[in-house]
Protein backbone atom coordinates (compact mmCIF):
# COMPACT_ATOMS: atom_id res chain seq x y z
CA UNK A 1 0.00 0.00 0.00
CA UNK A 2 1.42 3.50 -1.05
CA UNK A 3 2.23 6.58 1.44
CA UNK A 4 -0.20 8.36 0.02
CA UNK A 5 -2.97 5.75 0.62
CA UNK A 6 -1.84 5.20 4.10
CA UNK A 7 -1.92 9.08 4.98
CA UNK A 8 -5.51 9.17 3.03
CA UNK A 9 -7.33 6.17 5.68
CA UNK A 10 -5.26 7.72 8.74
CA UNK A 11 -6.19 11.11 7.74
CA UNK A 12 -10.08 10.07 7.33
CA UNK A 13 -10.23 8.40 10.60
CA UNK A 14 -9.26 12.21 11.91
CA UNK A 15 -11.72 13.84 9.41
CA UNK A 16 -14.70 11.07 11.15
CA UNK A 17 -13.45 12.12 14.25
CA UNK A 18 -14.19 15.86 14.01
CA UNK A 19 -17.25 15.96 12.12
CA UNK A 20 -18.94 13.67 14.75
CA UNK A 21 -17.61 16.16 17.70
CA UNK A 22 -18.94 18.64 15.59
CA UNK A 23 -22.00 17.10 14.81
CA UNK A 24 -22.56 16.65 18.84
CA UNK A 25 -21.69 19.79 19.39
CA UNK A 26 -24.26 21.52 17.49
CA UNK A 27 -28.22 20.79 17.95
CA UNK A 28 -29.77 18.35 14.85
CA UNK A 29 -31.93 21.17 13.06
CA UNK A 30 -28.30 23.44 12.93
CA UNK A 31 -26.55 20.87 11.29
CA UNK A 32 -26.98 18.84 8.27
CA UNK A 33 -24.49 16.43 7.75
CA UNK A 34 -23.79 13.62 4.85
CA UNK A 35 -20.23 11.93 4.75
CA UNK A 36 -20.22 8.98 2.25
CA UNK A 37 -16.91 6.57 2.01
CA UNK A 38 -16.33 4.71 -0.39
CA UNK A 39 -13.66 2.27 -0.22
CA UNK A 40 -12.99 -0.39 -2.87
CA UNK A 41 -8.82 -2.33 -3.25
CA UNK A 42 -7.85 -2.67 -6.83
CA UNK A 43 -4.21 -2.31 -6.99
CA UNK A 44 -4.10 0.17 -4.72
CA UNK A 45 -6.53 1.66 -2.04
CA UNK A 46 -8.46 4.78 -3.12
CA UNK A 47 -10.61 6.91 -0.20
CA UNK A 48 -13.45 8.85 -1.97
CA UNK A 49 -14.80 10.90 0.66
CA UNK A 50 -18.23 13.32 -0.15
CA UNK A 51 -18.89 15.84 2.49
CA UNK A 52 -22.46 17.54 2.51
CA UNK A 53 -22.40 20.29 5.28
CA UNK A 54 -25.90 22.58 4.67
CA UNK A 55 -26.98 25.46 7.48
CA UNK A 56 -23.42 25.58 8.98
CA UNK A 57 -22.93 28.37 11.64
CA UNK A 58 -19.24 29.52 12.63
CA UNK A 59 -17.86 26.64 11.51
CA UNK A 60 -15.95 28.18 8.15
CA UNK A 61 -12.25 27.89 10.33
CA UNK A 62 -12.68 24.15 11.29
CA UNK A 63 -13.92 23.01 7.88
CA UNK A 64 -10.98 24.32 6.16
CA UNK A 65 -8.67 23.20 8.56
CA UNK A 66 -10.24 20.04 8.22
CA UNK A 67 -9.61 20.25 4.43
CA UNK A 68 -6.17 21.92 4.66
CA UNK A 69 -5.08 19.10 6.29
CA UNK A 70 -6.24 16.48 4.07
CA UNK A 71 -3.48 17.96 1.21
CA UNK A 72 -0.50 17.81 3.96
CA UNK A 73 2.93 17.65 2.15
CA UNK A 74 6.30 16.98 3.63
CA UNK A 75 9.17 18.40 2.61
CA UNK A 76 12.71 17.73 3.14
CA UNK A 77 15.65 20.49 2.53
CA UNK A 78 19.19 20.76 3.04
CA UNK A 79 20.30 22.14 6.27
CA UNK A 80 22.85 24.60 4.58
CA UNK A 81 22.84 28.29 4.86
CA UNK A 82 24.20 29.02 1.42
CA UNK A 83 20.05 27.71 0.08
CA UNK A 84 18.10 30.12 2.80
CA UNK A 85 17.26 32.78 -0.11
CA UNK A 86 15.21 29.99 -1.53
CA UNK A 87 13.47 28.74 1.42
CA UNK A 88 13.80 31.94 3.87
CA UNK A 89 9.88 31.97 4.23
CA UNK A 90 9.69 28.08 4.18
CA UNK A 91 8.31 27.68 7.50
CA UNK A 92 5.64 30.72 7.18
CA UNK A 93 4.54 29.09 3.36
CA UNK A 94 4.47 25.23 5.62
CA UNK A 95 2.44 26.45 8.29
CA UNK A 96 -0.30 28.27 6.11
CA UNK A 97 -0.74 25.04 3.65
CA UNK A 98 0.19 22.55 6.67
CA UNK A 99 3.19 21.23 5.12
CA UNK A 100 5.80 19.46 7.36
CA UNK A 101 9.30 20.97 6.25
CA UNK A 102 12.27 18.49 7.42
CA UNK A 103 16.25 20.00 7.66
CA UNK A 104 18.43 17.28 7.58
CA UNK A 105 21.82 16.44 5.42
CA UNK A 106 21.72 16.18 1.57
CA UNK A 107 21.93 12.30 2.03
CA UNK A 108 19.18 11.72 4.28
CA UNK A 109 16.53 14.62 2.31
CA UNK A 110 17.23 12.00 -1.13
CA UNK A 111 16.92 9.11 1.13
CA UNK A 112 13.47 10.43 2.53
CA UNK A 113 12.42 10.94 -1.14
CA UNK A 114 13.52 7.75 -2.07
CA UNK A 115 11.74 5.70 0.59
CA UNK A 116 8.38 7.53 -0.04
CA UNK A 117 8.94 9.74 3.44
CA UNK A 118 8.88 12.86 2.02
CA UNK A 119 6.86 13.88 -0.92
CA UNK A 120 9.36 16.61 -2.27
CA UNK A 121 12.80 17.06 -1.54
CA UNK A 122 15.71 19.51 -2.55
CA UNK A 123 18.22 17.33 -4.49
CA UNK A 124 21.82 17.20 -6.02
CA UNK A 125 22.85 16.44 -9.61
CA UNK A 126 24.48 13.31 -7.59
CA UNK A 127 21.40 12.15 -5.78
CA UNK A 128 18.55 12.89 -8.75
CA UNK A 129 21.40 10.54 -10.71
CA UNK A 130 21.80 7.92 -7.86
CA UNK A 131 17.83 7.14 -8.37
CA UNK A 132 18.11 6.16 -11.59
CA UNK A 133 16.25 2.89 -12.23
CA UNK A 134 14.79 3.26 -8.24
CA UNK A 135 11.76 5.62 -9.08
CA UNK A 136 10.69 7.95 -12.02
CA UNK A 137 11.37 11.41 -10.79
CA UNK A 138 10.21 14.53 -11.92
CA UNK A 139 11.55 18.03 -11.45
CA UNK A 140 9.84 21.11 -9.75
CA UNK A 141 10.33 24.04 -12.19
CA UNK A 142 10.86 26.72 -9.45
CA UNK A 143 13.07 27.66 -7.88
CA UNK A 144 17.27 26.11 -8.23
CA UNK A 145 20.73 27.05 -7.57
CA UNK A 146 23.62 26.69 -10.38
CA UNK A 147 26.91 28.51 -10.04
CA UNK A 148 28.78 30.07 -13.48
CA UNK A 149 32.01 31.32 -13.03
CA UNK A 150 33.43 32.64 -9.78
CA UNK A 151 30.92 32.39 -7.48
CA UNK A 152 32.42 31.76 -4.34
CA UNK A 153 29.88 29.14 -3.17
CA UNK A 154 32.76 26.52 -2.36
CA UNK A 155 36.11 26.13 -2.51
CA UNK A 156 39.07 23.52 -1.99
CA UNK A 157 42.14 24.91 0.13
CA UNK A 158 45.36 23.19 0.16
CA UNK A 159 48.21 22.68 3.00
CA UNK A 160 50.67 24.57 3.02
CA UNK A 161 53.06 22.08 3.58
CA UNK A 162 51.62 20.31 0.52
CA UNK A 163 54.19 17.87 -1.57
CA UNK A 164 51.45 15.48 -3.15
CA UNK A 165 47.54 15.77 -3.25
CA UNK A 166 46.53 12.07 -2.06
CA UNK A 167 43.40 13.11 0.46
CA UNK A 168 40.80 15.32 0.50
CA UNK A 169 38.86 16.14 4.20
CA UNK A 170 35.17 17.19 4.05
CA UNK A 171 32.39 17.60 6.38
CA UNK A 172 30.04 15.75 4.24
CA UNK A 173 32.24 13.85 1.65
CA UNK A 174 29.07 11.76 0.51
CA UNK A 175 27.96 15.86 -0.70
CA UNK A 176 27.55 16.74 -4.35
CA UNK A 177 29.87 19.81 -3.67
CA UNK A 178 32.65 17.54 -2.38
CA UNK A 179 32.06 15.32 -5.30
CA UNK A 180 32.40 18.66 -7.88
CA UNK A 181 35.88 19.51 -5.77
CA UNK A 182 37.23 15.94 -6.18
CA UNK A 183 36.22 15.88 -10.07
CA UNK A 184 37.60 19.46 -10.86
CA UNK A 185 41.13 18.08 -8.88
CA UNK A 186 40.70 15.14 -11.88
CA UNK A 187 39.12 16.44 -15.08
CA UNK A 188 41.56 19.43 -14.91
CA UNK A 189 44.78 18.45 -13.00
CA UNK A 190 44.59 14.54 -13.41
CA UNK A 191 44.67 14.25 -9.76
CA UNK A 192 42.87 11.39 -7.77
CA UNK A 193 42.22 12.30 -4.34
CA UNK A 194 40.30 10.56 -1.64
CA UNK A 195 37.63 12.15 0.10
CA UNK A 196 37.76 11.94 3.96
CA UNK A 197 35.17 12.85 6.67
CA UNK A 198 36.57 15.38 8.92
CA UNK A 199 35.12 17.93 10.92
CA UNK A 200 36.23 21.15 12.45
CA UNK A 201 38.62 24.58 11.39
CA UNK A 202 40.35 24.88 8.03
CA UNK A 203 43.62 24.37 10.03
CA UNK A 204 42.30 21.02 11.53
CA UNK A 205 41.21 19.93 7.88
CA UNK A 206 44.14 20.77 6.66
CA UNK A 207 46.28 19.25 9.73
CA UNK A 208 44.32 15.29 8.34
CA UNK A 209 44.73 15.40 4.86
CA UNK A 210 46.14 17.62 1.70
CA UNK A 211 43.13 19.61 0.70
CA UNK A 212 39.88 20.65 2.48
CA UNK A 213 36.66 20.91 0.43
CA UNK A 214 34.28 23.43 2.13
CA UNK A 215 31.12 25.52 1.49
CA UNK A 216 32.56 29.16 1.71
CA UNK A 217 31.83 31.51 4.80
CA UNK A 218 33.15 34.59 6.12
CA UNK A 219 35.43 33.26 8.62
CA UNK A 220 37.48 31.45 5.56
CA UNK A 221 40.63 32.88 3.71
CA UNK A 222 40.42 33.21 -0.01
CA UNK A 223 40.52 29.80 -1.50
CA UNK A 224 42.84 28.59 -3.77
CA UNK A 225 40.28 27.40 -5.87
CA UNK A 226 36.86 28.15 -6.46
CA UNK A 227 34.86 25.09 -7.29
CA UNK A 228 32.34 26.96 -9.84
CA UNK A 229 34.94 28.50 -11.64
CA UNK A 230 37.06 25.32 -12.02
CA UNK A 231 34.18 23.45 -13.04
CA UNK A 232 33.47 25.78 -15.52
CA UNK A 233 36.75 25.69 -17.03
CA UNK A 234 37.21 22.06 -16.68
CA UNK A 235 33.61 20.64 -17.74
CA UNK A 236 32.46 23.96 -20.07
CA UNK A 237 29.46 24.01 -18.22
CA UNK A 238 27.76 25.64 -15.47
CA UNK A 239 27.33 23.52 -12.57
CA UNK A 240 23.75 22.61 -11.31
CA UNK A 241 23.66 22.70 -7.35
CA UNK A 242 20.06 21.76 -6.39
CA UNK A 243 16.12 21.75 -7.44
CA UNK A 244 13.01 20.54 -6.33
CA UNK A 245 12.39 16.79 -6.91
CA UNK A 246 9.19 15.11 -6.01
CA UNK A 247 7.47 11.50 -7.37
CA UNK A 248 4.81 11.76 -10.27
CA UNK A 249 2.32 11.59 -7.84
CA UNK A 250 -0.81 13.71 -6.89
CA UNK A 251 0.39 17.20 -5.78
CA UNK A 252 -1.61 20.19 -5.54
CA UNK A 253 -2.28 22.39 -9.15
CA UNK A 254 -0.29 25.30 -7.57
CA UNK A 255 2.75 23.36 -5.88
CA UNK A 256 5.14 25.33 -8.25
CA UNK A 257 4.00 28.55 -7.11
CA UNK A 258 4.27 27.57 -3.54
CA UNK A 259 7.92 26.40 -3.85
CA UNK A 260 8.38 29.96 -5.91
CA UNK A 261 6.94 31.37 -2.83
CA UNK A 262 9.39 30.11 -0.18
CA UNK A 263 12.17 32.42 -1.80
CA UNK A 264 13.19 35.73 -0.21
CA UNK A 265 11.12 38.29 -1.75
CA UNK A 266 14.45 40.16 -2.60
CA UNK A 267 15.77 37.37 -4.87
CA UNK A 268 16.96 37.74 -8.13
CA UNK A 269 16.84 35.19 -11.42
CA UNK A 270 20.52 35.68 -11.08
CA UNK A 271 23.16 37.25 -8.62
CA UNK A 272 26.18 39.00 -10.35
CA UNK A 273 29.67 37.91 -8.27
CA UNK A 274 32.35 40.15 -8.30
CA UNK A 275 35.59 39.01 -6.75
CA UNK A 276 36.41 42.54 -5.34
CA UNK A 277 34.54 45.82 -5.42
CA UNK A 278 34.67 46.36 -8.51
CA UNK A 279 32.41 46.18 -11.45
CA UNK A 280 34.70 45.45 -14.13
CA UNK A 281 38.16 44.75 -15.25
CA UNK A 282 38.91 48.68 -16.08
CA UNK A 283 37.64 49.65 -12.48
CA UNK A 284 39.83 46.60 -11.16
CA UNK A 285 43.11 47.05 -9.24
CA UNK A 286 46.01 45.31 -10.32
CA UNK A 287 47.38 45.29 -6.77
CA UNK A 288 44.30 42.34 -6.23
CA UNK A 289 45.38 40.05 -9.40
CA UNK A 290 43.17 39.02 -11.95
CA UNK A 291 39.78 40.02 -12.40
CA UNK A 292 36.78 37.30 -11.19
CA UNK A 293 32.95 36.89 -11.60
CA UNK A 294 30.56 35.13 -12.00
CA UNK A 295 27.08 34.44 -11.95
CA UNK A 296 24.53 32.13 -9.11
CA UNK A 297 21.25 31.30 -10.59
CA UNK A 298 18.49 30.96 -8.46
CA UNK A 299 15.40 29.38 -10.86
CA UNK A 300 15.31 26.86 -13.10
CA UNK A 301 15.31 27.43 -16.41
CA UNK A 302 15.73 25.47 -20.05
CA UNK A 303 19.52 26.09 -19.61
CA UNK A 304 19.60 24.75 -15.79
CA UNK A 305 17.84 21.20 -17.54
CA UNK A 306 21.04 21.96 -20.78
CA UNK A 307 23.49 21.99 -17.30
CA UNK A 308 21.68 19.20 -15.22
CA UNK A 309 21.92 17.10 -18.42
CA UNK A 310 25.94 17.39 -19.18
CA UNK A 311 26.83 17.31 -15.38
CA UNK A 312 25.11 13.67 -15.39
CA UNK A 313 27.00 12.79 -18.07
CA UNK A 314 29.91 14.09 -16.01
CA UNK A 315 29.22 11.67 -13.17
CA UNK A 316 28.21 8.92 -15.38
CA UNK A 317 31.34 9.28 -16.69
CA UNK A 318 33.15 9.05 -13.36
CA UNK A 319 31.51 6.22 -12.16
CA UNK A 320 29.72 8.42 -9.48
CA UNK A 321 25.77 7.15 -10.85
CA UNK A 322 25.08 3.53 -12.59
CA UNK A 323 23.00 5.19 -15.69
CA UNK A 324 22.14 8.65 -17.10
CA UNK A 325 18.48 9.28 -15.93
CA UNK A 326 16.13 11.50 -18.52
CA UNK A 327 16.02 15.25 -17.05
CA UNK A 328 11.47 14.75 -16.65
CA UNK A 329 9.74 17.88 -15.64
CA UNK A 330 6.40 18.14 -13.86
CA UNK A 331 3.55 19.24 -15.65
CA UNK A 332 6.14 18.32 -18.73
CA UNK A 333 6.76 14.20 -19.04
CA UNK A 334 3.67 12.22 -18.76
CA UNK A 335 4.16 9.51 -16.50
CA UNK A 336 5.28 6.22 -18.96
Amino acid sequence: MGKQKIQNVVKFDVLAFCFSTIFASFPRQQLILNLTVFLFITQQLYCIFVVQILTITNLNDIINFLFTTMNSLTIAIPDNQFYLPIIQNCDAIAMQNNFTIIRTTEKRCAELLLDNRADIAFLSPLEYGLAVGKVDYRIIPATAVSGEGFTNIASIYFSPFLQTINTAAAPNPDDFISVAGKLVLTEKFDIHTKLIQCSGSLDELLNKADAAILWNSTILPPASLDITEEWLDAFDNPLPLGFWVCRPEELPDNITQIIHSFASSQISAVQIIHDHDCDSPESHENSYGDFREGSIYWQWSDQTEEWLDQTLDALFYHSYIPAIPAVKILGRDAVE
